[in-house]
This record gives structure tokens, C-alpha cells and sequence, in this order.
């Protein structure tokens, strides 16, 4: 496997920023949102861009649209048509900015300011560039319940999930549909109706209505599994190629202030599987290599191996941010540290993204952006990176045994041209040495 780290140039770039949400459809990266820290003051963003062909461009949207947040998803259920994209964005968190900004407020960020509102993105392209984006707040059915408001979750898009809705809201199978995980939600306790922070460990699958489009329908999966993952924030998620299965590692728990090691596969067919605990894999032993209690890391996936890089460690009073790329084999279940050509890699940091599109001859290629480093020194980041993770073709024991046979016929008959030269040689050499003494047998 050859694993390598690329810097992309390219134009226009949005400002830095970290806890984006981050869509794709084909070779186009849609970007929504997240926090800046603009002249020391705290700043809430609700911008929308496309990047296409090393181009960012910043995308005109309808005068309704969802208010400034981070830590939300932004989820493409319809890889469809070139000229259109349809995307959902779910929840997230504004730390109070705006009921702050209405009371003419500065207090700073405040807990609990979390969302539960769902929007549909409509883009349509013209010259490959996103020209108008248009949102719509999607409405529920009657009867039908949502999630609590929530912030750092997780949000993918499922393949083959026509028995997971009620067929009482659709009756036509549905194909995709979105699976949210976990994230830190919110309920009032019996003292000063005060508000409590909770992770929670929730399975919600959102359907579109194939019948109507501004209409969806919530349902909140019951796992079968007798192992099921714990609650968490600040996770990270992907699918597999197949878009059938879903992997979940680490994050954080907010009660107990711990950092998560684990790695969680989840399908409609399997549900829960624990993939590996954190401290040892399936067939390693406890020296096996293994990335340690890392939030806001981010996973993708290519050629049958996850790919997760950054995240933070010794989050409770500061945050240390990583530079550590690894890959986990779905085949060998195994952990696998990256050694980076030439020690080329982005640095350390938090709460970006990673994602898969499209490049222009049409393969998928692992696609970085934003984020925070945190440590000794803190930085907010709009750079652009790519990694690949190209199979190289392995040799085979009777490839090497062909390979060692011709060897030894080269040297063989290396050998043998060489002897039969200096031969020649010699043979040369006494023609020579005869030429020069036939006159003097004449003169005799």
C-alpha cells in the first residue's frame, strides 16, 4: 500500500474555520458554516461554498436559511444529475451567539444552545460552478416524533434501508436514507429546571418522502444487538464503499470527561459490532499499534481501508491536537500507522474534515479541509489536502521463483559470453604472436 499526503493549491478559499459540515456529490465538495475566531471576537458562520476544480466559490442563497452554527451534518441522500444537489442539514450549535446578539449580550459561549431543525439544500450548477442554493425547513408528518436538539453527531447516508421506516407513513420502499448517531443533547432536571448535558448513544433514521419532497419522516432505531455502543460526542463516522455499512471510532463522553478508543461497525442487516475495544485487536496482541482517546478526529475510507487523521487527546482542561494518520484494514481488522512520504502531511489538528469525492479521472480520493491545531500553539486553518492510498501489486512466491530462475540463467549466461570472450581474446593473441615471428623463420 502506498500512502501519500498531497497539499492542494487552490483559489478563493473561504475563511478558517473549524466544526464545518461538509457535503459531497461527485467531484464537488459543498461547505456550510462552522466558527471563526475573527479579531479575538467569537463568529458563527452560515456562508455556503462549492469547491470544483481547485476553485472555491462562494454559492447565493435563498433569504431563508438555516441560522449560523457548527458541529451540525450536512448530508447528500441524492448523488444525482451534474447541474443539481440535494442536501439535509441537521442540528448543531451556536453557543447562545444569536439570542446573545437579539439581547445585545456578551457572555460568552453558553452550553446547551443546541438545534434539532432540518433543512433541504437545492444547488444547481451552471458552467461547473454552483450558482443559487436554495433552502427549505422540511416539516413532519403528523404523530411523528424528531430528535432532541443535539450538537457533535454524526450523520451518513445508508444504502438498502426500505424495513427500517414505517410503511404506514411510506408506502413506497425508500432506497437511502440518513443514519444519525450519538452526540450531546440536553434535559431539563428536577432543580431550577436547569438544563443537563447528556451524550446519548440514539440511532435515528431520517427518510425523505418519495411522494412529497418537503416532507420527511423520523424514526428511532431499537437495536437488536446485545452489545451496543456506548453514548458519545465528538466521534467521528463513514461508510463503507458499498454505502451499506457504517463505522463509528472514538469521541467523547461529557460526564466522565473520558476520551474513547473503540471502533463500531453498524448495518441494517448486523446492527452493533464492536470492531476493536481500544486496547487490543481481534488477532494482536497488546503491542499492536492502535490510535489512543482522540475527539473530533475525522474517518473516510478507500480501497477497503478506514482512514482517520487528527483529533485531539487530554481534552479535560487543554486540548493536544494530532498529525498521526492511520488505517484500519476491514479485511485483516487491524490498526496500521502511516508513515508519510517524505514527512509530508497536514499539521496537527481538530474538528476538520475528511471526505471522499471525485477526482477529474473520476477516482475517489480522500479530501481534507479546515479545522483547528490546539497545543503550544493555536491556529485556525482553510488549506486543502488529499490522500491517496494506491494498492501496489504484491509478488507472489512463484514470482519470485521465476524471477530468481532468471536471475541465475543471466548470470549463467553472462558467464559464459565473458569466458568465450577472454577466449577469443587469447586465441587473438597467439594469431598475433604467430604473424610476428613467420619472417624470421624466412630470413632463416
Amino acid at each position: 500500500m502506498y500512502n501519500k499526503w498531497s497539499k492542494l493549491t487552490t483559489k478563493n478559499a473561504p475563511k478558517v474555520r473549524y466544526s464545518h459540515a461538509i457535503g459531497t456529490t461527485g467531484k464537488y465538495l459543498v461547505l456550510h458554516g462552522g466558527y471563526n475566531l475573527e479579531n479575538g471576537f467569537p463568529l458563527w458562520l452560515d456562508d455556503l461554498w462549492v469547491l470544483s476544480k481547485l476553485e472555491w466559490s462562494q454559492v447565493k442563497v435563498s433569504t431563508e436559511r438555516p441560522i449560523a452554527r457548527y458541529s451540525h451534518t450536512l448530508i447528500n441522500l441524492h448523488d444525482i444529475p451534474s447541474t443539481q444537489g440535494t442536501f439535509y442539514l441537521f442540528g448543531g450549535d451556536d453557543g447562545g451567539y444569536r439570542e446573545q446578539q437579539l439581547q445585545h449580550l456578551h457572555q460568552g459561549y453558553m452550553f446547551g444552545h443546541y438545534f434539532n431543525d432540518l433543512w433541504k439544500l437545492s444547488t444547481h450548477l451552471v458552467d461547473d460552478t454552483y450558482v443559487e442554493g436554495v433552502w427549505t425547513q422540511l416539516s413532519l408528518p403528523k404523530d411523528n416524533i424528531l430528535p432532541t436538539p443535539r450538537t457533535s453527531h454524526t450523520a451518513i447516508a445508508i444504502q438498502d434501508c426500505p424495513n427500517s421506516m414505517d410503511s404506514s407513513f411510506f408506502p413506497v420502499p425508500v432506497d437511502v436514507c440518513m443514519v444519525l448517531f450519538g452526540g450531546l443533547t440536553t434535559k431539563k432536571t428536577a432543580k431550577l429546571a436547569k438544563l443537563e448535558l447528556i451524550d446519548s448513544n440514539e440511532l435515528w433514521i431520517m427518510t425523505p418522502s418519495p411522494t412529497d419532497p418537503d416532507t420527511v419522516v423520523w424514526k428511532l432505531h431499537t437495536s437488536k444487538s446485545k452489545t451496543i455502543i456506548s453514548s458519545r460526542h465528538g466521534h467521528s463516522a463513514t461508510t463503507d464503499e458499498t454505502g451499506k455499512t457504517m463505522y463509528i471510532y472514538g469521541g467523547q463522553t461529557h460526564a466522565a470527561k473520558s476520551l474513547l478508543s473503540d471502533l463500531w461497525s453498524w448495518s441494517v442487516m448486523h446492527s452493533w459490532t464492536k470492531l476493536h475495544d481500544g486496547t487490543i485487536g481481534k488477532s494482536k496482541s497488546l503491542s499492536s499499534p492502535f490510535p489512543k482517546g482522540l475527539v473530533y478526529s475525522s474517518l473516510s475510507i478507500k480501497n477497503n481501508f478506514l482512514i482517520l487523521f487528527g483529533g485531539a487527546h487530554g481534552c479535560n482542561s487543554r486540548c493536544f491536537t494530532e498529525s498521526k494518520t492511520w488505517l484500519w484494514s476491514i479485511e485483516t481488522q487491524v490498526w496500521q500507522l502511516v508513515s508519510d512520504v517524505d514527512d509530508i502531511h497536514p499539521p496537527h489538528r481538530y474538528r476538520h474534515s475528511l471526505t471522499n469525492i471525485l477526482d477529474q479521472q473520476g477516482e475517489s480520493v480522500a479530501v481534507l479541509f479546515g479545522g483547528e491545531s490546539y497545543g503550544v500553539t493555536k491556529k485556525y486553518h482553510n488549506d486543502v489536502w488529499m490522500f491517496t492510498n494506491t494498492e501496489q501489486k504484491t509478488t507472489s512466491h512463484d514470482d519470485y521463483f521465476i524471477w530468481s530462475f532468471l536471475v541465475i540463467v543471466c548470470i549463467i549466461v553472462c558467464s559464459f559470453v565473458i569466458k568465450k570472450s577472454e577466449n577469443m581474446k587469447s586465441i587473438q593473441a597467439m594469431i598475433q604472436k604467430s604473424k610476428r615471428k613467420k619472417p624470421e623463420m624466412e630470413m632463416v
